[in-house]
């Protein structure tokens, strides 16, 4: 191959310019590093449902009640085709 030879070169820079830029961007985490998952309770509400998951769960029932509606149509069609 004609251009093999300037390939190797060019990945060996690509790599001494990617690589230590990765590395500066993504420190490597320390055992002094704080936990903060422990100080959000995820259960603080009084157990009701927010506007958000009221819309979803609407959604959700439109769709599977399309989904019933279809199948009846598309059985009724084959049992009257035949």
């Amino acid at each position: 191959m004609p251009g093999r030879g300037a390939l190797r070169p060019l990945l060996l820079a690509l790599c001494g310019v990617l690589l230590p830029a990765v590395l500066a961007a993504f420190p490597p985490r320390t055992a002094e590093a704080e936990d903060t998952t422990r100080l959000h309770r995820l259960d603080a509400s009084d157990g009701s449902l927010g506007p958000g998951a009221i819309g979803a769960i609407v959604i959700a029932s439109l769709l599977g009640t399309s989904v019933l509606v279809a199948l009846v149509v598309i059985t009724l069609r084959k049992f009257s085709a035949s």
